[in-house]
Formats: C-alpha cells, structure tokens, sequence
C-alpha cells in the first residue's frame, strides 16, 4: 500500500503519522484528555478512506509459554482461547502466536501467549476509532517486530536479547530463534550517554539473572545482546560490556540502523519508534491484538478494494478483448473489400471475354441445359459397349439371325425422387432378318427373345409395323414346309432400366 496512516501510542501519547513514498510525514501528536480526543476523532474523520496500523509501546504488556496437543481447526482455536483467557482473565487484548511442534510422536504445539494487560489506556483511543469507523487493520506491539528488525539489520534469528531506547525508557526484550517471548519497559531518568551506556549494560545483566531463575538459560551459555543507541553512548557501552562474561555485546548504532533500513525520515532523537513505524508500514506481522468488531471496517474496505480490483480487472479483460475483436473485425473487413475488388475484376474480365465470343440464337438457361445433358451423355457413354457386348454374345448363341440396324437411346428425363442419374432408362431397336427353314423360324425367334429377356432387367417387345408377328411365322410355316430357307424381317425393342 503506498498510503496509510501510522499510529504509535507511548506512555498515554498518540502519535499519528502518514505513510507517504516510504517516508513518515505529518507527526500529529494528541493528549489522552477530552480536548485531545475530540482533535483525535477529527483527524479520524478527515482520513476515513485510509487504512491505519496502530503500534504500542506498552509496559503493561505480558507473555506466557504454554504447550497444547496437535489439534487443527475450530478445536485449535476454542483451546487457545481457553488456554489465554486462563492467563489473561478480564477485557484484556490478547493474541497468540505458534512457536513450532516438538520432534514428538504426539507433535504437541507450542504456544506464545500475550495480552496488553492494561486496556484502559487503550479504551478511549479504540472507542474513538469504533466511532469513526475508519479501517483499522490491527493494534501491534513492538515486542513482535524486535526478531524482523535484527533480521533486517543483517542479523540471523537467534535466541539473545535485544535492548533499544524508546525516550525515557528501555525496551528489553528476550527472544528465541528470532521471536520474542518476553519483554519489559523499564524507565531511566538520565538521559545523558554515559548514564543510558550505564543503564543498558545494567540492565542487560539483571535480565540475564531473571532468564538463570526461571531457567531459560545456562548459566554458562554465551548469551548475544544487541543495543541500538545513540552515536555518543556506543564507546561507553562497548567498555562496560567488555568484562561481562557470558554477554556478547553486539552494539547497533541507531542512524546506521535508519540507513540500512532505508528510511528516508531518519529518527530525530535517540528513540527507536521509527524504526518499528517503518517495518510496522512495510510488513505488518500476522497476529495482532484487535479484536474482530475492531477490525470490522477493515475486512469491509478490504472486501470493497477487492470488489473494486476484480471490477477493473473486468474491465481491463473487456477492454483488451473488444480491442482485440476490433483488431480482428478491421482485418476482415480489409480482406473482405480486397475479395470484393477481385470479384469485380474477375467479373469485369468475364465481361470482357464474353464479349468476344460468337453470339448464339439462344439464350443462357438453354445453353446451360444442353451442355448438363452434354455432360450426362458423356458420363453414360460407356453403357452403349456393354449392352452391344450382350447382345453379341446372344447372337453367338442363335446364327440364324441377322442384323441389319440399331438404334441405341438413352431417356434423358429428370429423374424421378428415388432415381440417379447412373439409373436412367436405355433401349436398343433392332432390325434385321430370319434366315431359316419356314417351319422353325418362329422358334427361332422365340429362342432369340427368350435369350435376351434372360438378362437381368432387360424388356422385349416386337415392333410393329416392321416385326413379323408369330402368326404371320406360323403361316408361312404351314404354307411352305419344303421351300428352302429364306430372309425374314423382323425387329425388336430391348428396353433395360439399371446402372453403368
């Protein structure tokens, strides 16, 4: 988020700072009296539409360690809240954090339990927040920030301490492999370097006696500590530290920290608070200890920027696609007037070359149904050998007979719903003469139809007036049984419906 609003609360004073291009801008500062809330719920009101990160610096702050079994799920949860409300009873802000599973069979879970123990000083400021309903998306403390600022100072997570100045007082914090799991504020009354190098190193000594009785440590582990002071206190500490035994002394100076944080707003005095500002702004931690009617406003601002992002991804997605079928749809029709064009001009050619053809006394739906009768000749040309190849081998069988004509036809009439063009009806006329005895003439042509209506689809019909009919056969049979053999005419008609 490149904008936001920074709240930093320290002994009763709210601090509200804007977060701008990764810098801290506009420090406004309000009194815990009425005057200084109702200039509080103003500044509320003037900045509705932004998000706030609200980060304390308590001293009422507590922790405890607690183990509970492998649970997942709403079960997890109802025990934690259990486990928490048994440390911390009353309307206390808690939260808890996971220190990771045991290397168990029952992998049971750690947990770190903590509560600001002292709502009241945060009461009035969260009622004027409920009231303005601005977009709050938690209440922080600075103990959970100590394991990423050493981390982003270059220092690995450990288990050591971590000691920084916040004003009149020191912030101590113990952690564990780079979490803290306890934290104190103790104030100091002089501020002068050689006494705060005095107090640090004072302090970093009966915080390591505190960890021995409660057996955190061994009282022979080197246990690191790491200050972040002032410039002028950094020789003082080193010195005092030097013969504290087990205490390595790791010392942090504070305008180095701000540049190797990147802060573009380095601090303005010897407190650490911008430094956690800074990483509070760039990298909120995941537990917080606003409860969910707190944080209400937000996960609607949140849900409304995400309604607003996927609206624009929509548009975005809408915009590229009708910019895309816009890019087709111009293409087309660029291809679509060059076919046009070449169809005029194939057209004006056609023109030109139609021109030059002969003029015939027909019209163009004529022309065109002579040349598909044309077309179907040709593709039926080749039934014309095939029914002469029957009809040689019939006569073959009957040598009497002779011919002297044919006349091959195809019917060329459209053909009907359930006919093709490879079915239309062909007939073959014959014409030819008998040459045989008077008497067996009509059995000759008897056996010559019987042989050509035994082909398969095949129809013969005697054809008058030129056909000698059987009775006219039969006569000259009985009327000239010696006379030698003589031509007789007679023709036919073989009418045949199949395919080529």
């Amino acid at each position: 988020m490149n904008s936001c609003r920074l709240l930093y609360l320290e002994a009763d004073q709210l601090t509200a700072f804007a977060w701008q291009r990764g810098q801290l801008v506009d420090a406004v500062g309000f009194a815990p009296d009425g005057p200084g809330l109702d200039n509080f719920r103003g500044y509320l009101a003037a900045h509705h539409r932004e998000y706030f990160h609200w980060l304390v610096n308590s001293a009422e702050e507590s922790y405890r360690q607690e183990t509970i079994p492998f649970l997942w799920g709403a079960d997890r949860q109802a025990l934690i809240e259990r486990k928490s409300r048994q440390h911390f009873a009353g309307p206390v802000l808690r939260t808890s954090l996971s220190l990771g599973h045991e290397k168990t069979r029952r992998k049971n879970e750690k947990l770190l339990l903590a509560a600001f123990t002292a709502p009241d000083r945060l009461q009035p400021w969260q009622q004027a927040i409920s009231e303005s309903e601005v977009a709050l998306s938690g209440i922080y403390s600075v103990t959970q920030l100590a394991g990423a600022l050493l981390q982003r100072l270059g220092h690995p997570p450990c288990d050591g301490l971590l000691l920084c100045q916040f004003g009149d007082a020191i912030r101590e914090s113990h952690l564990l492999n780079g979490q803290t799991v306890f934290s104190r504020l103790v104030a100091i009354g002089d501020r002068r370097p050689e006494a705060l190098a005095e107090a640090l190193v004072s302090e970093a000594g009966k915080l390591q006696q505190y960890l021995l009785g409660q057996r955190q440590i061994g009282r022979e582990d080197i246990l690191p500590v790491y200050v972040i002071a002032q410039p002028a206190a950094l020789q003082p500490i080193r010195q005092g530290g030097h013969n504290r035994g087990t205490l390595a002394f790791t010392v942090i100076d504070l305008p180095a920290a701000a540049d190797r944080l990147k802060l573009k707003t380095g601090p303005d005095d010897n407190s650490c608070a911008r430094l956690y500002l800074h990483l509070l702004a760039q990298h909120r931690p995941r537990q917080q200890f606003a409860d969910s009617q707190l944080r209400h406003n937000f996960r609607l601002a949140q849900i409304r920027q995400a309604l607003i992002a996927l609206s624009l991804g929509t548009l975005l997605s809408a915009t590229l696609l009708a910019a895309s079928n816009t890019y087709r749809s111009t293409g087309l029709n660029a291809a679509s007037r060059q076919l046009a064009s070449r169809e005029a001009d194939l057209q004006r050619r056609y023109r030109e070359i139609a021109a030059t053809f002969p003029q015939l006394a027909i019209d163009h739906p004529t022309l065109r149904h002579l040349t598909d009768r044309q077309a179907t000749l040709l593709g039926h040309q080749g039934r014309l050998g095939a029914s002469l190849q029957r009809l040689s081998e019939v006569m073959d069988q009957v040598a009497a007979i002779e011919l002297e004509s044919l006349d091959w036809r195809l019917d060329l009439a459209p053909p009907g719903p359930a006919e093709t063009p490879s079915a239309l009806p062909e007939s073959l006329a014959l014409s030819g003469f008998i040459r045989s005895a008077p008497a067996t003439g009509l059995a000759t042509l008897e056996q010559f139809i019987g042989l050509l209506r035994a082909q398969t689809g095949c129809t013969v019909d005697l054809g008058p007036p030129l056909l000698a009919t059987a009775a006219s056969l039969a006569q000259s049979a009985s009327g000239a049984e010696n006379n030698p053999a003589e031509a007789r005419p007679f023709s036919l008609r073989i009418t045949r419906q199949s395919s080529r």
